[in-house]
């Protein structure tokens, strides 16, 4: 069977040029071959278990940057967890400025910023409107903010929509890092998840984040499969 791939329509609207994902792992550079003669994808995203070898990272056929190295997670929901008193459900239509500038932090270390072909304005008006679409409903089913003083200093996204919901976004402001924020919003995530019957939640993590896995350790997160993440960038060399 040959390699296979898909093109990913959002994307592709979003940046302007034709965005696809492998779905499959890549063994030689026939398969890299392959896609590049095929299609006609500029960027292509790639997640596996196993890191490419030089060889195919130094291929003729496309540019492969690691942008990230992810850690699956999982955690069994504390039964007798409550929601902090300072956590809440958001439910204004519109984005707060403090929300808005807090799902910036939680992209900063994400793949698009580490990227060095995409544009950090860019990476911003992708992490802009993934929280627009978390506000509305689209991309979560419940985002908890934590605020201070009515200031919002930490928020969460969650997205119900499976069997074990999955925590999507994450951030504490990093002036007020230390004061407990991080865990009254698992803390109260937890309790809102038990209430609606479910017993698991599951999330990443960049394994290169030591402060958040250390985090996790104290909640007493489960680390399960880490996955390294590329994105291939068309070349146009002349082809023999």
């Amino acid at each position: 069977m040959g390699l296979e791939f898909n093109k990913l329509e959002w994307d592709s609207e979003f940046f302007g040029f034709p965005v696809g994902k492998i779905i499959q792992d890549i063994n030689s550079e026939n398969d890299l071959k392959k896609i590049h003669s095929e299609t006609d994808l500029k960027l292509i995203y790639y997640i596996t278990k196993k890191e490419l070898v030089e060889e195919l990272r130094s291929n003729e056929f496309f540019d492969v940057i690691l942008v990230d190295e992810k850690v699956s997670i999982q955690k069994t929901l504390n039964r007798d967890a409550k929601i902090h008193p300072k956590v809440e459900i958001y439910d204004e239509e519109e984005v707060d400025p403090d929300l808005m500038r807090l799902a910036f932090t939680a992209g900063l270390h994400s793949r698009f910023f580490k990227d060095k072909n995409i544009s950090h304005g860019k990476a911003k008006e992708l992490y802009q409107i993934w929280i627009e679409k978390s506000v509305k409903r689209i991309l979560a089913d419940i985002v908890l903010v934590y605020r201070l003083d009515k200031r919002i200093i930490g928020f969460m996204t969650i997205l119900t929509e499976s069997k074990n919901p999955h925590v999507s976004l994450l951030a504490v402001d990093p002036e007020f890092e230390g004061r407990g924020a991080s865990f009254a919003l698992m803390s109260s995530m937890e309790g809102i998840l038990i209430s609606k019957g479910y017993e698991i939640v599951k999330s990443e993590t960049q394994d290169q984040n030591k402060k958040a896995k250390l985090i996790y350790r104290r909640q007493g997160v489960e680390f399960k499969e880490k996955h390294y993440v590329y994105h291939l960038w068309r070349n146009n060399p002349t082809i023999l």
